[in-house]
């Protein structure tokens, strides 16, 4: 694993002209055109697919679950075909989900109290459903908005939050806009619905400034008294909280120091979020991880190889967290105690440096372990 991520934070390192990683230089927006027909299910070039039949088994405890979508469109570097692929405790390789409705990546695996798994294509506006026994659900749709970072309620309801914000997608793949705005992407709202996807709140928690221009509330988790969530506009400064009683933000957790300039690229900010039963907090900080106390201080930090750790969840004994780099590809279960890394699966996406130069297969989007 090191070796590999080593080699690839190299080909990754940032532009002195931009500031940016190199190999955004080359990426371009994709064409409006091109964007309306992934939507619709892409009926154009692509490259080589492997035959699309699901093998994923019912769900055991422990079992790891990778939002990985196969991406093959040379286009788009975050269309394909949506999968998820199912690894058991000791990390090898058990089954895969092909997923017909998505377009683009599937972020925050979650796991509801009922064993579903979900998950979110917040760039197509999709939300999937996985039962325990391995069977796709009917999509249901909660608001035609990018919606992720699904939390469970014990009232059976569900928060869900506007991932974009602002009307421009990043260079190199495209987000579907809201239905009746002028290419409006997304408004940072966050969302509570009724388990059918009625809409019962919805409110407009502040974000914080990044540099790439397009982020709402990108990681989100709910605090074990329900009361609020804490949440980030991933690579700004803050870790924001939100009262969802009294529909009021509250002070942030905390404040990552240094500005936040278009492209200043500092890496001293927040990724993602989730708290531990106890109200401790997990935090990504690209490099590192941070275990925050309910007053925001440092209890711990874990250094992990390379660059890119961008989604975190609780392992299900509460002792340990699994993560996942969206650069090289990998996730690893860390042991909090020690530190050790306990086992990783390399997911086969990542940054490549290729005889075509550096390509950007970013596929590996969501994490999460089966609590049984």
């Amino acid at each position: 694993m090191s070796n590999d991520a080593t080699r690839i934070e190299t080909v990754k390192g940032d532009s002195a002209e931009t500031g940016q990683p190199k190999f955004m230089a080359s990426v371009k927006p994709v064409p409006r055109d091109i964007c309306e027909r992934i939507y619709a299910g892409w009926d154009g070039e692509t490259l080589p697919t492997p035959p699309a039949v699901s093998t994923i088994r019912p769900f055991e405890k422990g079992d790891i679950f990778l939002g990985c979508t196969y991406l093959n469109n040379p286009h788009d570097n975050h269309a394909g075909v949506g999968r998820i692929v199912q690894y058991d405790r000791n990390f090898q390789y058990k089954g895969v989900l092909w997923i017909g409705f998505t377009s683009h990546l599937i972020v925050h695996l979650r796991f509801s109290p009922d064993g579903t798994l979900w998950g979110c294509d917040c760039q197509g506006h999709h939300i999937v459903q996985v039962r325990p026994s391995g069977a796709l659900l009917p999509e249901t749709r909660f608001a035609d908005v990018g919606l992720a970072s699904p939390c469970f309620l014990s009232d059976g309801t569900i928060l869900l939050a506007d991932y974009f914000k602002g009307n421009t997608p990043p260079p190199g793949t495209c987000i579907r806009a809201i239905p009746g705005t002028d290419g409006l992407i997304g408004q940072g709202k966050l969302y509570r619905f009724s388990a059918d996807g009625r809409i019962l709140n919805e409110w407009t928690p502040e974000t914080a400034p990044e540099p790439f221009g397009f982020k709402g509330i990108t990681h989100m988790t709910l605090h074990p008294s329900e009361e609020y969530v804490t949440y980030t506009t991933e690579t700004g400064k803050r870790v924001m909280r939100f009262n969802i009683r009294t529909g009021t933000q509250m002070p942030d957790l905390k404040v990552c120091p240094g500005e936040t300039r278009p492209f200043e690229m500092d890496r001293n900010w927040a990724i993602a979020v989730a708290y531990l039963r106890d109200g401790r907090l997990l935090l990504t900080r690209g490099e590192t991880v941070e275990v925050l106390d309910e007053a925001g201080g440092v209890l711990r930090e874990y250094q992990l190889p390379a660059y890119g750790w961008a989604m975190i969840q609780p392992g299900i004994d509460q002792k340990s967290f699994v993560t996942t780099n969206f650069f090289t590809g990998m996730m690893a279960k860390v042991c909090m105690e020690t530190g050790a890394i306990l086992g990783t699966i390399d997911s086969g996406t990542g940054v490549k440096d290729t005889p075509k130069g550096v390509v950007p297969r970013l596929g590996l989007a969501g994490v999460a372990e089966y609590p049984g």
